[in-house]
């Protein structure tokens, strides 16, 4: 009797991969309801969504809603329910080579999210989560970069590693919070460095910091003098070396994380000192960057810096004793111990009211970014690149990393690459769909959730600051209060020939009009 009974329980590893696949399903759901997919054709109910495919099928299902992801969803076609991405990708009409691979990816990013939700493990709450951090890595803002699980909380392939197996990917993936031996290594070619470089070899030879799949892989290109131990970030090629909590080093890797091969480009060596500089120059209060004023890179044939076999290193700014950065999408992430929102964890343990905290949080998430786009500097302040400091469970301060995504007045500076950027309103974009589309919404869907007090409640501060900032300035102004925001087409771009160029869709912008 008894065995019959618990044969009816789903073991634990059968609920996370029904999770992980309602996930990813309904990601990608949400992308055919309002993206420009091939072949796609949707009409928006209201409570209800209609696609007519190049099939000629006609697809039924809610309307594209995020933040929601193991929420009940029924998508029909004629009656019949579909339960998996292969039935949904069967209406997309794109090259055929095209959706297979996206069908692999979306099955990869269906493992990877349902591994990474496996091995998440429980910590104390409250107080005792500072202590935990500590006690994780001498720079305690790794233990919150390693329990984001659930990546990009849009994307259908925010867990794809593709060139990665299941193993390494459990050897090397930041969610499986392994030691990573990051590999120093003296190349066989020409090098560039620029900065004050922290390894070097006994005849004093700059040595080229490699992720060991790196390292491996171009071995006939390199000797290997020696490794060091270090943590991977939310992005996994970035790394935390243990014995120096005061930089995080880029390394270039030949896998496809999201959309993109992560290398490191000739644009990102040479803007990041600019961009480093600018910033700091400005000296906007309670905002701070990791300064990239050292890289170094092998050369080609032809003398260029070759992308597969550089790094750079960033500085990260001192904080204050008893201060901990926290990435922003860590923020909206499930806390481990309870499953509530992170946020609501740090909120409860500052004795202090949530409306009273975030009122608080506010001015911090928005000040910098709004004057950096007023100075023709938006940053792409999505949660991975953003990150807020935490002191004492209070916010303290914003700080960004990451310029590869940035877009910039050509005034500024010598940059090359796609950064510079002369239309306003396509720089706004950039910052408009990270942070207003993607990190505000998320947040506001959290603590409405949790606290279960209505979203104006959380929108209204962000009205406030965000028409305070902007209203001298009408483009951007315009742009935040319009009737849609921006948000990346991520699908519609791994489908597209150039997976690199930026596609948009709009969204409903919830605070329309509304200063």
């Amino acid at each position: 009797m008894w065995r019959c009974v618990l044969s009816t329980i789903p073991h634990a590893s059968q609920r996370n991969n029904d999770a992980a696949t309602a996930t990813i399903l309904r990601r990608l759901w949400n992308a055919m309801v309002r993206e420009p997919l091939p072949g796609i054709t949707a009409r928006h109910g209201q409570d209800h969504a209609v696609l007519t495919t190049a099939t000629g099928a006609t697809l039924t299902g809610p309307p594209a809603t995020d933040f929601t992801d193991e929420a009940p969803m029924v998508i029909t076609q004629d009656g019949r329910h579909i339960n998996t991405c292969d039935e949904l990708l069967t209406h997309i009409a794109a090259d055929p080579s095209k959706t297979a691979a996206l069908q692999q990816q979306l099955r990869e990013s269906t493992d990877n999210l349902r591994s990474a939700r496996t091995v998440s493990t429980p910590h104390p709450h409250g107080h005792d989560l500072w202590a935990t951090a500590i006690a994780h890595h001498p720079n305690p803002g790794v233990y919150f970069e390693q329990i984001v699980t659930t990546g990009h909380p849009v994307h259908p392939l925010a867990r794809t590693r593709t060139g990665l197996t299941p193993a390494q990917t459990r050897q090397w993936a930041p969610e499986h919070r392994p030691t990573v031996p990051l590999v120093l290594a003296r190349p066989r070619t020409s090098t560039r460095h620029h900065g004050t470089w922290p390894w070097h070899d006994t005849e004093h030879t700059p040595l080229l910091p490699l992720h060991p799949y790196q390292a491996h892989r171009y071995r006939n290109r390199i000797d290997v003098i020696t490794t060091t131990p270090a943590a991977p970030l939310m992005s996994l090629r970035t790394l935390a070396p243990h014995n120096r909590p005061d930089i995080h080093v880029k390394t270039a890797v030949d896998i496809h994380m999201t959309s993109a091969l992560r290398q490191v480009s000739a644009a990102a060596l040479h803007n990041g000192p600019i961009l480093s500089r600018h910033i700091t120059e400005l000296d906007i209060p309670h905002f701070a960057v990791h300064t990239e004023n050292a890289a170094l890179t092998t050369l080609t044939d032809d003398n260029q810096p070759d992308p597969h076999l550089s790094a750079i290193v960033r500085t990260l700014p001192t904080t204050p004793h008893h201060t901990i950065p926290i990435p922003l999408a860590a923020l909206a992430e499930p806390d481990p111990h309870t499953g509530r929102p992170l946020i609501a964890t740090i909120i409860d343990a500052g004795n202090t009211s949530p409306i009273s905290w975030w009122e608080s949080c506010v001015p911090l998430l928005l000040t910098a970014p709004l004057t950096l786009a007023v100075h023709g500097i938006a940053l792409e302040a999505h949660g991975q690149n953003t990150l807020l400091d935490i002191q004492k469970s209070h916010p303290h301060r914003l700080t960004y990393r990451d310029f590869g995504g940035v877009r910039t007045d050509p005034a500024i500076g010598n940059l090359i690459g796609d950064i510079p950027e002369p239309n306003a309103q396509h720089r706004h974009t950039t910052l408009i769909a990270a942070l207003y589309s993607t990190v505000l919404r998320q947040l506001v869907h959290a603590l409405t959730h949790h606290y279960d007090i209505d979203p104006h409640t959380w929108w209204h501060p962000i009205i406030e600051h965000s028409d305070h900032l902007t209203r001298h300035h009408p483009t951007l102004h315009q742009q935040i209060f319009n009737t849609t925001w921006p948000l990346k087409a991520t699908t519609a771009m791994r489908l597209a020939t150039d997976t690199l160029h930026n596609q948009w869709t709009h969204i409903p912008n919830p605070i329309a009009d509304a200063r």
